[in-house]
């Protein structure tokens, strides 16, 4: 899926329009804004093997539409490196980044706010990589065409939300998964981290 700059520019103010055109009219109790990190596992270019090592950062907010469904938009960004190998011959992550700006749809108890929560969406992102190779017996030698690159986005994220805390917020504990559609020959940018926060 190919998107120029231009596109992305458009979608990317389309998305922050309808999530702020969203929240302004339910700003006060039942709109939250949340944010959260965590540590997992990041692949940004389909030719490396090896699996990166990655820190995620999110912030996002979120306001009610019906019954439990929510709309929601958030910024997500994933920055790793390589996992120790033993073995100088063995493929190589590099250093990885995937930053993502999407808006979607979050399924959570309107009553509580609290318990099991489901949120996904689609938007836009970008993926970097750099000093990757891949392993020196493939048919290539361990050479591998990296390439950043910008296209259409996604974002997916399954977790609990506990009662209310001090200063009226809530702790979370969630899986969370985002990443760039697959263009061309490049297969689908992801990182997937376990990560813990606050909403408000």
């Amino acid at each position: 899926m190919h998107m120029n700059r231009r596109s992305c520019l458009s979608l990317s103010l389309t998305i922050a329009v309808v999530v702020a055109s969203k929240s302004a009219a339910g700003v006060g109790a039942d709109t939250y804004i949340y944010l959260d990190g965590g540590l997992g596992g990041s692949r940004a270019q389909p030719f490396v093997t090896g699996t990166a090592l990655c820190g995620t950062v999110r912030l996002g907010a979120s306001s009610p539409l019906r019954g439990v469904a929510r709309v929601c938009g958030e910024f997500r960004a994933s920055f790793g490196g390589d996992f120790p190998t033993g073995n100088p011959e063995d493929a190589n992550a590099g250093r990885q980044s995937i930053v993502t700006l999407v808006a979607g749809r979050e399924l959570l108890n309107p009553k509580t706010v609290a318990g099991v929560f489901l949120m996904s969406g689609m938007g836009v992102g970008h993926s970097t990589i750099s000093g990757a190779r891949g392993p020196t017996d493939s048919p290539n030698f361990g050479l591998v065409p990296l390439m950043d690159r910008t296209s259409a986005a996604y974002a997916v994220g399954l977790g609990y939300r506990f009662s209310g805390g001090p200063w009226s917020t809530h702790a979370h504990l969630a899986l969370r998964l985002h990443g760039l559609f697959r263009q061309g020959i490049s297969s689908s940018s992801y990182a997937t981290a376990l990560t813990v926060g606050v909403t408000r």
